[in-house]
């Protein structure tokens, strides 16, 4: 190939690549337009626990967090305002950064965190899966520490501005447009309504894994910590679980409430509830009969902790 010929072929490539760079930037700076004006949605949502939420106790954790815990009994009970940061299929990874994009304008008095064993305490799972909300949002400074703390890799994708939207672009731009008439500030609670109606058997302990992640265990740690510097009182808490008769798989948890003194109200494998179908959806969530019942006990239980600090 002729010198001239090789610099046409390399200007080509060159080209190529800035266009390609022209679009991706243009994607990411249109799609980040469009995530900040979402008000309705998971998606808007996530923009208001980021960005709004300045309730008097929070409340983190899976989907058994946002399916289990009703924000206005625990107002009623505490006379305080309360927001519910849970969120389906999520663990520690993106309630850590919703704490801590909280607490950077807002210090709550409570901390309230439902604990599922599977997405805080357990390994054996891809813990990329946790950075689907977080992803957007990768430029803040809370960020940086679980990126790399995810994957060596995920730091270099994350350069991509589509790499932070693909596969949820098209859910953001849906809720942006969204007619819903429930705002994000509202979607605090999400209870559900059916019953379960047959027996899925029992569960023993640990037979799911064996072994714990260290970095899940450490990020709870810090959560501890947090709180503890703030002056915010936190509760860990673990509600039923329908066939579950061994809380073992809180072991790493229970060390650390012990060592900080962390208050854990733990009815994983309460008789009560377990095992009793009215009031379940299924096997692993309370239907709105469990969860409002459950939620009066635990205000209570919190409500009785706080008066016996105060004396």
């Amino acid at each position: 190939m002729r010198t001239s010929e090789m610099r046409k072929f390399i200007l080509k490539v060159l080209l190529f690549f800035v266009v390609i760079a022209m679009v991706d930037r243009g994607f990411g700076l249109a799609m980040s337009n469009v995530l900040k004006g979402t008000q309705k949605g998971d998606w808007g949502r996530n923009n208001f626990i980021f960005n709004e939420v300045k309730s008097d106790v929070i409340i983190l954790g899976s989907s058994r967090a946002i399916h289990h815990y009703d924000p206005q009994i625990i107002s009623d009970s505490l006379s305080m305002s309360c927001y519910n940061c849970g969120e389906d299929g999520m663990g520690i990874f993106l309630m850590r950064v919703r704490y801590q994009a909280i607490r950077e304008r807002f210090k709550p008095k409570i901390v309230i965190y439902e604990v599922l064993p599977e997405y805080d305490l357990l390994g054996d799972i891809d813990n990329s899966r946790y950075l689907k909300f977080l992803r957007p949002y990768c430029d803040k400074s809370i960020m940086r520490s679980v990126i790399d703390d995810v994957s060596a890799t995920e730091g270099i994708k994350l350069y991509s501005e589509m790499y932070r939207y693909n596969s949820v672009f098209v859910d953001i731009i849906a809720q942006s447009v969204s007619k819903s008439t429930s705002t994000a500030k509202e979607y605090s609670y999400s209870p559900l309504w059916t019953q379960m109606n047959n027996n899925p058997g029992k569960e023993t302990g640990l037979e799911r894994s064996t072994t714990f992640d260290s970095v899940k265990i450490a990020y709870l740690e810090d959560i501890i910590l947090q709180c503890e510097r703030d002056g915010t009182l936190l509760f860990f808490t673990a509600s039923p679980k329908y066939a579950s008769f061994s809380d073992e798989e809180f072991k790493p948890l229970k060390d650390l409430c012990l060592v900080y003194h962390v208050p854990f109200i733990n009815h994983y494998c309460d008789s009560n509830y377990c095992g009793n179908l009215t009031y379940f959806a299924d096997a692993s969530h309370l239907n709105i009969k469990g969860a409002e019942s459950f939620t009066s006990m635990l205000a209570s239980e919190v409500k009785g902790i706080l008066n016996s600090h105060q004396k």
